[in-house]
């Protein structure tokens, strides 16, 4: 009998504020624990680092909360959602949504799965990977233990591999006993020793699905040694029953998958979705034609057609005197019906011709025409919908800038339905149609439509840019003939700009403030000296609001130096906190000249954390907690590289530019924002093309906040109050409040000086709270909170009771005839009595029985049936009752079990 594991915590303990119920799973890199935050009426998967852990390897610890902080910003409906990163008692830990389901690995113990009911699953699988991966975080443990699927047919990734060292390449770890990621689900690159990637989890979610498909590990053994030597030296083989059930194509996707040399590997997700659409696109057209032919067929084209079989390699596995034989019998029908038909074949000809297919035809329904879209910073993704009332030979999907489709952004062959298209610029306009070609051959066009981008955070400034150094003549002097010029990037929608100078940062001392219809400002003259400045739009409800980042900058004076129409840029070596750099553009010719190719970015989106410091010696200071580390693949015969980061993906502003020897930059620099970098290649004969367009995405993590479940109104007026904790180092805040949990509607703003705020209540009702940091300016420098959920209820009418016991999902197990349950409650104010409802199911359709109570503790004392069970309870008084408290459930097992 296998000895039971003991986690570092013991069930009925607490954490912090969190009650421990048991111990979910362990391993030597971790612990992780199903959990209560009373405060939130919630169950939790806690993660912790136990102590004898964290003494051993602080690394563990820095890796464990700077990649919890990354992980707290993903929000995917395929991924376990993080809730909050912290530390207790000297431990520290990490809290997340407790997914109610079983595991992957459950459901293939009892039965592998269909080819149909497993495309799903993997789709989703697929999905949450890439939106991982797109976060920069690799999971490097990808197995069906880690997936739970829920019984809605969702699927959620869970133990993200935070604190899993991918650098530690020592699988033999004879004091853990542990090894990093799952022998059976390691890639071979992995089992060498190299650090894991992306493609490692895709070698991962590879297995993972021969193992939906079979039922087996392709790569079990007795030993791990053995089972890592497998992976490195064997390649997947499939099975006979495999070969017959699944089609050649998708054994390709497979294949693919599980490559053991990386570089045939698929290289991103995307890839395998679209491989995976293209299937599902064949198979429903394989299995419509195949519906058409079974009921013209006869029996010996059934023969002829069974008669067929090949294996991945197309050799053919039935004899060849029966594949004969039967193709014999094939043409001896089809000749007969040919005979037969011969006479009536031209007047059926005569009358298809006379029938024209339907013209297809395209409605266009989103983006609607002349239509503004709003977008958030962050967001980049526009979705485009149409109809069709006939499907024609193929059809394409196009967006211009212009009206005449002559400077295309997008063409798109057969689109899924509705099309999202990402990374389209900000500030454009765009024309868009469908290009199809009908049935009888003919190319037509849907009608155009045109819509705008717009984003709603501030205009971009670009000239001055951070940190140049002005060349002017002294503006004191009669003779001055050089003044200062200031551009921004104009927004498409906006017509007229307010624009600051300063000389402080806080913008206190305003030397100059003008509000133009242009997008730049010139002839301006500035004594010597260093300035701040910034612009905002005018009159645009969305905009009006919001500052565009200060740009520092100084005025100069070189008496030697000879006038110049245009300012110049110099290196600046006093403000070591501010990037230096020069930019410049490389010479068109430069890229035929030399054979150099662009470089290839490693990872195209890098996060970063950002963290407020300040103590008694030194200044308030940021410190990226996770540094901006650029890389790229080396380039053949290059010397070295440019690297440059700008606020746009036009890089017409620049905001650093290094060249750099090695293939790799940290970028320690970054300030709050989001960046845009690409590099080249250089040699003594000159340049490469510049690489892809890469991002940065750079912020301080959300406040913490903190607000009672639960409020009474009396008078019908209140006030309930919020708190939180941030480390931005900001003093001001923004609440805001809204009914609805997406704050699409009824929102209102609170600004809020210090670490709490008392929030007016004037009406009952559910109340949804979130609250970020903010600037001198007023402008948002992090994210937003987790949602925090207030119900008000009036005072007559009593509050919902906050249950302190059994836990949500606690097992209780039948007892001599019975179920005994304890129950304990806050007393509620004015209450007379409680009431406690059982049912079998969540919408309480079902009732079991009530149960009545004056006291706040009550132990049932009858027989409840063995399953999941759900209970729900409210205060009373007379004929007034409070609402119902959440509904909670109790896993009820029979007695011995």
């Amino acid at each position: 009998m296998s000895k039971k594991k003991e986690g570092s915590l013991k069930p009925g303990s607490t954490l912090g504020t969190y009650e421990i119920i048991r111990l979910i799973g362990k391993g030597g890199m971790g612990e992780v624990y199903e959990a209560y935050e009373p405060s939130l009426n919630r169950r939790v998967a806690l993660k912790i680092i136990p102590r004898n852990l964290a003494d051993k390897d602080p690394e563990l610890v820095i890796r464990f909360d700077s990649e919890g902080k990354v992980l707290a910003q993903l929000n995917h409906p395929n991924v376990v959602i993080v809730h909050s990163l912290g530390q207790a008692e000297n431990i520290h830990y990490l809290t997340m949504e407790y997914v109610d389901g079983v595991s992957l690995k459950e459901f293939i113990a009892e039965s592998s799965f269909s080819l149909d009911k497993a495309i799903p699953i993997f789709q989703q699988i697929v999905a949450g990977v890439e939106a991982l991966h797109n976060s920069g975080i690799i999971h490097r443990d990808m197995k069906p233990a880690n997936i739970i699927y829920r019984r809605d047919g969702s699927i959620k990734i869970v133990d993200l591999g935070i604190a899993k060292v991918a650098e530690d390449t020592n699988f033999e770890l004879t004091k853990a006993g542990e090894v990093v990621g799952s022998p059976l689900y390691m890639s071979p690159e992995v089992a060498s020793g190299l650090e894991a990637n992306p493609q490692s989890d895709l070698w991962g979610i590879g297995i993972i699905l021969f193992e939906m498909l079979t039922g087996q590990n392709p790569f079990k053994e007795k030993t791990q040694t053995a089972i890592l030597r497998k992976i490195k030296d064997s390649d997947l083989e499939f099975s006979r029953d495999l070969l017959k059930s699944c089609p050649y194509e998708f054994l390709k996707i497979i294949k693919k998958l599980c490559e053991r040399d990386r570089t045939k590997r698929y290289k991103k997700t995307s890839e395998i979705s679209r491989d995976l659409d293209a299937f599902a696109k064949k198979r429903s057209a394989d299995l419509e034609t195949r519906t058409v032919r079974l009921e013209q067929t006869n029996s010996a084209s059934v023969i002829a057609k069974s008669a067929k079989f090949e294996d991945l390699d197309g050799e053919a596995k039935l004899p060849l005197w029966l594949i004969l034989a039967a193709a014999t019998v094939v043409i001896g029908v089809v000749f007969t019906l040919f005979i037969n038909n011969k006479n009536t074949s031209s007047s059926v000809s005569e009358e298809s011709a006379a029938q024209t297919a339907p013209s297809s035809s395209f409605k266009l329904i989103s983006p609607e025409d002349q239509k503004t879209i709003w977008q958030d910073k962050n967001q980049t993704t526009v979705t485009f919908e149409w109809s069709i009332d006939a499907k024609p030979i193929e059809y394409f999907l196009q967006v211009s800038m212009d009206a005449q489709f002559q400077q295309l952004l997008l063409s798109q062959k057969n689109p899924l339905h509705p099309f999202k298209a990402s990374q389209l610029p900000q500030e454009k306009r765009y024309y868009w149609r469908i290009l199809f070609i009908d049935r009888q051959g003919n190319q037509k066009t849907s009608p155009t439509s045109e819509f705008v981008l717009s984003g709603k955070q501030a205009p971009t400034p670009i000239y001055p840019f951070p940190n140049a150094r002005v060349l002017s003549d002294d503006p004191s002097s009669s003779s001055a003939t050089n003044s200062i010029r200031f551009e921004w990037q104009s927004k498409i929608t906006v017509d007229r700009y307010r624009t600051q100078i300063s000389r402080d940062f806080a913008f206190s001392d305003v030397v100059y403030d003008q509000t133009v219809n242009t997008s730049s400002l010139k002839g301006i003259l500035l004594p010597l000296g260093n300035y701040y400045w910034r612009v905002r739009a005018v009159g645009d409800s969305v905009l009006s609001d919001f500052w565009s980042q200060p740009v520092a900058f100084a005025v100069f004076n070189n008496s030697s130096a000879k006038p110049k129409p245009e300012p110049v840029v110099a290196y600046q070596d006093k403000k070591p906190t501010l990037p230096s750099f020069v930019p410049s553009v490389p010479k068109q010719n430069a890229a035929q000249k030399t054979k150099l190719g662009a470089p290839l970015l490693k990872k195209q989106k890098v996060t970063t954390v950002l963290e407020f410091l300040k103590g008694p010696r030194n200044p308030a200071s940021l410190n990226p907690l996770s540094v901006p580390v650029l890389s790229w693949a080396s380039v053949k015969n290059s010397r070295s590289y440019t690297v440059q980061i700008a606020q746009d993906e036009s890089f017409s502003q620049v905001v650093d530019e290094q060249e750099v020897p090695k293939t790799f930059y940290q970028w320690k620099s970054v300030m709050p924002g989001a960046y845009y970098w690409r590099v080249n290649a250089r040699n003594e004969s000159g340049t490469s093309n510049f690489s892809r367009v890469g991002t940065i995405s750079s912020f301080f993590t959300a406040p913490d906040i903190k607000v009672q479940s639960s409020a009474s109104l009396d008078n019908d007026t209140g006030a309930v109050n919020v708190k939180w904790k941030s480390n931005s180092g900001s003093n001001t805040f923004i609440l805001k409040v809204s009914p609805s949990s997406s704050f699409s509607s009824g929102t209102r703003a609170f600004q809020a000086n210090g670490d709490n705020f008392d929030l007016g209540i004037d009406s009952p009702g559910k109340l949804f709270i979130k609250v970020a940091a903010l600037n001198d300016r007023g402008e948002i420098i992090s994210d937003y909170s987790r949602t925090a959920s207030l119900l008000v209820g009036r005072a007559s009418s009593l509050a919902v009771p906050s249950v302190n016991s059994p836990s949500d999902g606690a097992t209780v197990v039948e007892f001599a005839g019975i179920t005994p349950v304890a129950f304990a409650w806050e007393t509620v104010k004015n209450a007379t009595s409680y009431e406690i409802d059982f049912a079998t199911d969540r919408g309480f359709t079902k009732s079991l029985n009530r149960e009545v109570s004056k006291d706040t503790q009550f132990v049932l004392k009858k027989k409840l049936p063995n399953s999941k069970v759900y209970w729900r309870m409210r205060a009373k008084k007379s004929n007034t009752s409070s609402p119902w408290t959440e509904t909670r459930a109790l896993d009820v097992q029979a007695e011995g079990t």
